[in-house]
Order: C-alpha cells, then structure tokens, then sequence
C-alpha cells in the first residue's frame, strides 16, 4: 500500500491517499474522478461543511459544493476519511476512504464545521 497523495486539511492534519485505494476502489466505482485529484486537496484545504460520519466514530466527512467541472459542476464532491487513533510523526493522520460527487449531506451526518458564505 504507497502513498499516492499526502495532502494537509484546513485544520494541519495530515490526510493520506494510498494508490490501491485510488486504483482498486474510488476510479473502479466513480471514474468520473479519474484525473481529478486534485479537486481532492480542495476539498480538504476548502471544505463547505465537515461532518462526523454516522457510521464510524473516527470518520470525517468534507464537502465542497461546485467542486468539479460540468457537468457535475451542480454536485458536492465528498471526501471521507478516517483518522487512526494515535499519531505519525506527532501529528494525527487520516487515510481516505473514498471519495465521489453527491447531491447533498446525509442527514445522518452531523454537521461540525460550516463555512459562513456571505
């Protein structure tokens, strides 16, 4: 498992994207994001809304609305990691698990941090 991305959210920590992940998983099941790695970091370093995942206690949910080029321009793009318990380097570090463009937060989902938009 080798590290694809490393990327920093908005809050320092460290957000890992291991190329099996990227390859096996998120382009098997949403190839719309094939090349759109980037969007990733965006998501992470912009976010819209950041929830607590309602199905596992260390899992973060980012959302950034308008985060891809049309035609999936009018959708969030979601990326959800999991923070290990412990730390690397010092420092708490979260693996994505997946990642793909939806229409709109799961009301499961408790909402943690907003950005105001004026």
């Amino acid at each position: 498992m080798a590290e694809l991305l490393r990327f920093v959210d908005l809050w320092g920590r460290e957000i890992v994207l291991h190329d099996d992940n990227w390859e096996d998983h998120i382009l098997v099941d949403h190839s719309i994001l094939d090349g759109y790695e980037a969007y990733i970091e965006d998501v992470l370093t912009h976010p819209d809304l950041v929830t607590r995942d309602a199905d596992n206690a260390n899992g973060v949910n980012y959302y950034r609305a308008n985060a891809l080029p049309p035609p999936d321009d009018q959708q969030y793009l979601k990326v959800c990691v999991r923070f290990r318990p412990g730390t690397e380097r010092g420092k708490q570090v979260g693996i994505i698990v997946t990642t793909y463009p939806t229409v709109g937060v799961k009301r499961s989902e408790k909402i943690t941090w907003s950005r105001r938009i004026s």
